[in-house]
């Protein structure tokens, strides 16, 4: 019987689809694990974005400030970019395993 509550959870979810669990207000469904390379992409390039729009509107006021965004801004892109894959991780080490361990 555990099987089979357990297959029918996931199909229940699949059909719900992303926008269907992001509004579920019971939180009886987790979001999709397949939403996780979506935001990290997402928060890569907005990462990038903004540091270069840090350096444009820094160069724009005093060069120097630019050059230095420009030199050492991909050091923080590289800390950004390291906290949203642990926070993305540690999504996925929770649900996955909350998955199967649902209760009936």
């Amino acid at each position: 019987m555990s099987e089979q509550y357990h297959r029918d959870g996931r199909q229940r979810a699949a059909r719900k689809g992303v926008l269907g669990t992001l509004f579920d207000f019971s939180f009886t469904h987790f979001l999709p694990s397949g939403v996780v390379p979506l935001v990290y992409t997402v928060g890569f390039l907005a990462l990038g974005v903004s540091w270069l729009t840090a350096t444009a509107t820094a160069w724009s006021w005093v060069p120097f400030f630019g050059l230095l965004i420009l030199l050492f801004g991909p050091l923080g892109v590289l800390i950004g970019m390291l906290v949203l894959r642990m926070f993305l991780e540690i999504y996925l080490a929770v649900t996955r395993p909350s998955r199967d361990a649902r209760l009936p």
